[in-house]
């Protein structure tokens, strides 16, 4: 399964994304929870004309503080955190075709 972690999603979760809240998907990290799963963020980017790479990293499930809503939550942060730093690496990759941000 996969999922855009940076597309704003009503009823997400208000998460942090590049330094400002965003009403952000947090299903992927609630289903990785309760079935065990392990969660991979990762990225496609062009390496040259007509290639492209994909670049993944596991994101590691942090450890439980008792609440499986808050565990979700930020496990989806970090995620999204992993996201942002692919982000960085090819900022002219990253197209957003609705407003992440309100204001």
């Amino acid at each position: 399964m996969a999922i855009a972690a940076d597309v704003p999603v009503k009823g997400g979760g208000e998460l942090i994304f590049f330094g400002h809240e965003s009403q952000l998907p947090v299903g992927h990290a609630r289903l990785a929870l309760r079935t065990g799963a392990q969660m991979l963020v990762g990225v496609s980017h062009r390496t040259g004309e007509g290639s492209y790479r994909a670049d993944l990293a596991l994101a590691t499930q942090p450890e439980s503080m008792g609440d499986q809503t808050q565990d979700s939550v930020r496990w989806a942060q970090d995620s999204l955190t992993m996201l942002e730093d692919f982000f960085r690496r090819w900022p002219e990759e990253w197209m957003m075709p609705v407003p992440v941000w309100s204001g």
